[in-house]
């Protein structure tokens, strides 16, 4: 069922919004001609801190990485600079360590090149992401920061808000 304001007929302000399945014509009747319009929904606005928890959302969820769903929060990147910190020191338990991404996926990461390629990733989706974030803040108005397209780093921010319009 539509809603219809009912305005001041004075003013012209809204006094009412009412649920009304009939014939506009009985609100004509009881409101006065010109004195109700069909309700619209006022368009959302966007704030910096929209974008700010988006940006965190994206950075949990973390990125694809060679063809695998990786984390790429703060807990699982900091796991891959340990795992780089046991090859610097030689330490025999990092030489060979086995993990399960959320997908399932069994990983060997059994050179230092795995990992740091691994690690140099996240940390550069991340360092993206925060770049971007703050890019999008910057814009008036803020857009919607659930759109993918924004948040898409082989495109610059300008492309992506062209793709928008």
């Amino acid at each position: 069922m539509p809603d219809y304001d009912i305005l001041n007929s004075d003013t012209g302000e809204v006094e009412n919004t009412i649920v009304f399945d009939g014939d506009t014509k009985w609100l004509e009747e009881n409101f006065g001609e010109g004195n109700w319009r069909l309700y619209e929904e006022p368009p959302r606005t966007f704030e910096a801190t929209d974008v700010s928890e988006e940006a965190e959302r994206r950075i949990e969820a973390g990125t694809r990485i060679n063809g695998t769903q990786f984390k790429t929060d703060l807990e699982s990147v900091g796991r891959l600079s340990e795992m780089l910190d046991g090859f610097d020191a030689e330490l025999p338990e990092a030489s060979k360590v086995e993990a399960v991404t959320a997908e399932g996926v069994l990983l060997v990461l059994d050179t230092r090149e795995k990992v740091q390629a691994l690690y140099h990733a996240a940390i550069k989706y991340r360092a993206g992401i925060v770049t971007r974030s703050a890019q999008i803040q910057q814009l008036d108005p803020v857009p919607d920061p659930s759109q993918d397209i924004l948040w898409d780093l082989t495109k610059t921010l300008p492309e992506a808000m062209e793709e928008l319009s």
